[in-house]
């Protein structure tokens, strides 16, 4: 505030220099262009954008799907889109469109009312969990085929295979 240009008039009507003393004298200045807004609307635009993605899954955003009643025929295209979302809580997105925020919810219930930072921590836990399983996996199923070449290998045939004294 103390970089504002203070103009002559500013001066003589000694207006102080805090931020809301300068916009409250900005407003009753002639050619103030102001416009109404309601809390939500405000909240909204200050909150972070990133880009979200259609899929047959819902909508992706951050890891995460979330879902919206009139937009099924949406989730077939694959189309990008700019998305707000409150990091404090993921229960909720808003796809920007045309200047108007329509609310998408969280398919994934285990996330709801996290924020960001520890739902990013649960799905990095999961997936290093995952992935220590997938090692021992490949190393069981190794070990089986393994167990069935010895077991093949060690089989005795035989020529004779008659079964006439199979009840013997």
């Amino acid at each position: 505030v103390a970089n504002h240009p203070y103009g002559e008039k500013m001066i003589a009507d000694n207006v102080q220099p805090y931020a809301n003393c300068i916009s409250e004298y900005g407003k009753t200045q002639a050619g103030a262009n102001l416009l109404p807004i309601d809390r939500e609307t405000l909240i909204l635009t200050l909150l972070p954008r990133t880009m979200g993605t259609f899929s047959r899954k819902g909508l992706k955003v951050n890891k995460m799907r979330y879902r919206h009643d009139g937009y099924t025929e949406k989730y077939l295209t694959g189309d990008k889109v700019t998305v707000a979302y409150n990091p404090d809580d993921v229960s909720f997105v808003w796809v920007i469109e045309n200047g108007a925020y329509i609310r998408f919810e969280l398919i994934e219930s285990r996330y709801c009312g996290k924020n960001l930072s520890d739902v990013e921590t649960l799905q990095c836990k999961q997936k290093n969990i995952i992935q220590s399983v997938e090692a021992e996996n490949t190393q069981a199923q190794i070990d089986l085929a393994n167990h069935i070449l010895t077991i093949a290998q060690n089989a005795v045939k035989h020529d004779n295979v008659s079964i006439k004294h199979t009840r013997e």
